[in-house]
């Protein structure tokens, strides 16, 4: 069961494979994004067990280590609904990943998501590839990062 309330919970993976990071694109007939994979913190759920049943849903694979990275300290609305709050958890995430496409279909919010996991070079990656504002800057403070590198 999801939290309802004024805050949204959410907690995503950045799963990095050498130059490589691993990125969700998800497509329905009203919505279209790309974010970091992760999703939305289940009541009676913590933040890790959170990301690693998100994992698995999304990509089918077990992380090895989960590493906690960043959350937003500043005020971000939904951007489907305007009445939560957003906070954003962020793990740095070792998993051995394949090195095809991910794809995979899931229903939500009464629309049909086809669900596409997939890695691009971190130095090719820009904030115009990625939908959410957090994750804009979640990717800024990697290319920045000098323990990624």
């Amino acid at each position: 069961m999801l939290i309802n309330g004024p805050f949204n919970l959410r907690v995503y993976g950045l799963c990095l494979d050498g130059e490589d990071i691993w990125i969700s694109k998800e497509v329905s007939e009203k919505y279209q994004f790309t974010k970091f994979p992760g999703g939305g913190l289940q009541a009676g759920e913590g933040l890790a067990d959170c990301l690693r049943r998100e994992w698995k849903e999304e990509t089918g694979m077990e992380p090895d280590s989960l590493q906690f990275y960043f959350v937003n300290d500043f005020y971000q609305e939904s951007a489907f609904n305007p009445n939560q709050q957003i906070f954003a958890f962020y793990f740095l995430v070792q998993c051995k990943m394949p090195d095809t496409i991910i794809h995979h279909e899931e229903t939500r919010w009464n629309s049909r998501f086809d669900v596409s996991i997939y890695k691009t070079k971190l130095s090719e990656l820009t904030e115009n590839d990625l939908t959410f504002p957090i994750d804009k800057m979640v990717l800024q403070m990697l290319k920045n990062d000098q323990r990624i590198k």
